[in-house]
């Protein structure tokens, strides 16, 4: 008996490494997955979500998938485990064992109704989930603003009432999902005392003797055990279930077509960019924002596109980058691209990481893009020169530079393989 406990110590310990493990895989791959699709989704999908919807899905949903993949097995190992004992405990009791099958056939459609209000309530809360999140990221976005016009109270009043709705779904689904675990609990001490009722009371010549006694709460006990993991188990797939059609409706959002702007390789053209009577929109349902549009900039020359705003600067580069639905004409580019936004983006590294950007350093290029951005002396004023650490709060002008470093890096180093 105590070998026997140690080996289902051990293979239980096993098991659950071997589930995490591949949970955490999941969870990697998913993550991942999100991320791939964010870079890709159109500008008709980025007005439908959120950055607070995303956030959920890589912190909340994802986890729920990896929590299934742990208790999954309990779905259908529970109930083999559960008929086994029952059978036990017809051979050992005889009819008297149909007592317990009665208790379980009244407690399945309780649990099953539990299953199903908790799928509803979970993607309740999951809904305000987000709506806080996104409130909260534009309540951070616009702290300034509020702190100006004394709005704080009001905001937090809107955010706390979120939060209320958020919490009643959650104490909600608890409830239920206690009153689920009870139940099973509960069963296993209604399924002894009913057997044992029903077998000495059925037939005078039935003798509940120390064998049948022992032996049937040992196969009660394994009862438990199963009892005991099949509500999380079902807790698991109700939760999965929500979050897999949240991520199944992310991932289906409309992407951008690559499609949109020819990349040539070609030596011979003396161009670099070529639009002919481009027209575009920033979706398909909306009407076109540039119409024909007619651009050509030769290769090693400086263009700049003036103009007052509104008046479709920013718009021409998405167009050019393949961020617009076109709609007629071409559009035509040699080479890579790099673009420096007009909000810089910068790493919390040091200046040296945010120009290799990951890449193996080369010294000689370093220096190269260090010369072409004319940062030279400003690294040279920094405390730990390029070992300087920097990050968003960074001021002035510099984080400008920095982004042009980084991306003309990029730039070079993609230039190398094409």
């Amino acid at each position: 008996m105590l070998l026997l406990a140690c080996l289902q110590t051990l293979f239980e310990q096993r098991y659950m490494y071997m589930c995490f493990m591949l949970g955490m895989r999941l969870k990697t791959a998913i993550t991942g997955l999100v991320f791939r699709k964010i870079l890709v989704l159109s500008n008709a999908a980025k007005n439908s979500t959120s950055v607070g919807e995303i956030v959920n899905l890589v912190s909340v949903d994802v986890q729920k998938l990896m929590d299934l993949i742990i208790y999954f097995n309990g779905t259908w190992l529970a109930p083999i485990r559960i008929v086994i004992c029952f059978v036990f405990l017809w051979q050992l009791l005889g009819p008297s064992a149909l007592s317990a099958v009665i208790i379980f056939l009244v407690l399945l459609p309780l649990n099953f109704g539990i299953s199903k209000k908790r799928s509803q309530l979970q993607e309740a809360q999951i809904k305000h989930k987000d709506s806080r999140a996104r409130l909260t990221s534009t309540i951070l976005s616009a702290l300034k603003v509020l702190k100006l016009h004394g709005w704080e109270k009001n905001f937090l009043s809107k955010v706390l009432g979120i939060r209320t709705q958020e919490l009643q779904a959650l104490k909600m689904s608890q409830f239920l999902f206690s009153a689920s675990l009870a139940s099973f609990q509960s069963s296993t001490f209604l399924i002894s005392f009913i057997i044992f009722a029903v077998y000495t009371l059925s037939d005078k010549t039935n003798i509940l003797d120390a064998k049948k006694a022992f032996v049937s709460i040992s196969l009660v006990n394994i009862l438990n055990t199963a009892h005991s993991f099949l509500p999380f188990s079902i807790n698991a797939v109700v939760q999965a279930k929500v979050s897999i059609h949240r991520l199944a409706t992310f991932l289906s959002l409309e992407e951008l077509d690559q499609a949109q702007v020819d990349v040539e390789s070609s030596d011979h053209n003396p161009n670099s960019i070529i639009v002919t009577n481009g027209t575009f929109s920033w979706c398909r349902e909306s009407n076109p924002c540039l119409k024909r549009i007619n651009l050509t900039v030769p290769q090693g020359s400086l263009c700049a596109v003036v103009g007052h705003v509104g008046a479709g600067k920013s718009t021409l580069l998405s167009a050019l980058l393949g961020e617009l639905q076109r709609i007629e004409g071409s559009v035509a580019m040699k080479g890579p691209v790099a673009l420096v936004p007009q909000i810089a983006w910068i790493q919390n590294a040091s200046v040296e990481d945010n120009v290799i950007f990951g890449r193996k350093m080369e010294r000689t290029w370093y220096i190269q893009v260090v010369k072409a951005c004319g940062l030279k002396p400003d690294i040279d004023g920094f405390p730990a020169g390029s070992q300087t650490e920097i990050g968003e709060k960074v001021r002035g002008s510099l984080p400008c530079y920095l982004s042009i470093q980084k991306e003309y890096g990029i730039y070079t180093w993609l230039s190398r393989w094409w």
